[in-house]
């Protein structure tokens, strides 16, 4: 998703932080096979498990596992490629960065399942994790009816010539026993054994500690409204949301692929109206036969002045106006008046340089903007073709003109 200004402020957490810690996974409870535990020391399958508190800025947050998978390491010689994987950093931003693994996560369905948290007193299974520093503790987790887990990562491409977990990802082969990795997915109960002493564990890990399912403050409707855009970005100030690499469902694709169009349109439209009330000191240059605007013979060069202050207060909307070349000018005889006394039409020229017939209108100033103008008669808009306009032989006889006539 693209980045959006203007979005809701992020949900304030109602406790807690996010984690992830080395895990282990048993089938069959206590007494089945282990899947992964690879950093808790458990030998032979080369798989890793995390089990997950995660908490987001601006994604919904979540209580799961990961099933981590080595990729081989000649994949890229081989003419398979390089995967990635998103990374949290910066407090929690998503950065791609190439990986060696190819990741699932499995994210247990809010509000939807029974959880205990116990302590690990069986010394002969503890034996099982040699590789453990801390107290261990046994995390089960049933669904209720009518649930299911949420599975992200599986499916894609993999690749790990003469490696096992070839053939648990591509083929579905057995990972342990007679079991493969969706019949693990698809288990109604799990059993965990944490790096992590229960009472600290019990207090992380703990559903009632995530915040409030995030959804971004834009409702259900997503076609073009200028009204209902205007007043929901208007009464939704706040942060700009963290870039999206998936979404929870399709209104909030939706929201974010239309947000992101609507609010990069009115953006620009605001700057605009602002832009048009701005006043700029002009003088004007007669333009030679084959350089008026189609056939217009009362066209001029007229070059603004602008001023640094203006260039740096707009100067990302100002670089996207000047992509049209066409606009209109208000032109006033005092810079007090308050209405114009013509509309002209005006075309930007983007290299004046190159008017080689001009060298009159070729800019000193580095801030200076250099336009064709013409007043046209009989058009449909309120334009005053009588309006007088003095020309100049050179810029420093309109600079001195200047100086004269404001006393400067």
């Amino acid at each position: 998703m693209a980045q959006m200004a203007g979005g809701a402020k992020a949900p304030n957490p109602v406790g807690g932080k996010a984690f992830w810690k080395p895990c282990a996974l048993l089938l069959d409870d206590l007494h089945g096979s282990i899947v992964g535990g690879k950093k808790l020391g458990v030998q032979g399958l080369d798989i890793e498990t995390t089990i997950v508190f995660s908490k987001a800025q601006d994604a919904s947050s979540w209580m799961g596992f990961t099933i981590e998978f080595p990729m081989g390491s000649t994949i890229e010689d081989d003419g398979f490629g390089t995967c990635h994987r998103l990374e949290r950093r910066n407090a929690g931003l998503q950065v791609p960065t190439v990986t060696d693994v190819r990741t699932i996560r499995v994210k247990f369905p809010r509000g939807r399942i029974t959880y205990s948290v116990d302590s690990l007193d069986d010394d002969k299974l503890q034996r099982l994790f040699p590789a453990a520093t801390r107290l261990l503790s046994i995390v089960r987790v049933s669904l209720q009816d009518g649930s299911e887990v949420t599975v992200e990562g599986y499916g894609l491409p993999f690749a790990n010539p003469g490696h096992p977990s070839e053939g648990w990802l591509n083929r579905l082969e057995p990972i342990v026993g007679d079991k493969t990795l969706v019949d693990i997915l698809n288990q109604r109960d799990f059993t965990f054994i944490v790096h992590k002493p229960s009472d600290v564990l019990r207090r992380d890990w703990n559903e009632d500690q995530l915040p409030p399912p995030f959804a971004y403050p834009y409702g259900t409707m997503h076609d073009w409204d200028i009204e209902r855009s205007v007043n929901l970005i208007e009464n939704n100030k706040g942060h700009q949301f963290w870039p999206a690499w998936c979404f929870d469902d399709q209104n909030s694709h939706a929201a974010a692929m239309a947000q992101s169009e609507i609010q990069d349109v009115l953006w620009l439209d605001n700057a605009a109206e602002q832009i048009a009330k701005e006043r700029f000191l002009a003088h004007f240059v007669t333009t030679k036969d084959g350089e008026n605007m189609e056939t217009e013979t009362n066209s001029y060069f007229a070059i603004v002045s602008l001023t640094s202050e203006f260039l740096d207060h707009y100067d990302n909307p100002w670089r996207h106006l000047l992509r049209d070349e066409f606009l209109t000018v208000e032109l006033y005889h005092r810079p007090e008046d308050e209405r114009y006394t013509a509309v002209w039409e005006a075309r930007i020229i983007t290299h004046p340089a190159e008017i080689n017939s001009q060298e009159n209108v070729r800019p000193i100033g580095k801030h200076d903007l250099v336009m064709q103008v013409r007043c046209s008669e009989g058009s449909d808009r309120s334009r005053e073709p009588s309006f007088g306009v003095r020309t100049f032989g050179n810029r420093g006889e309109a600079s001195k003109a200047m100086e004269k006539s404001t006393g400067h």
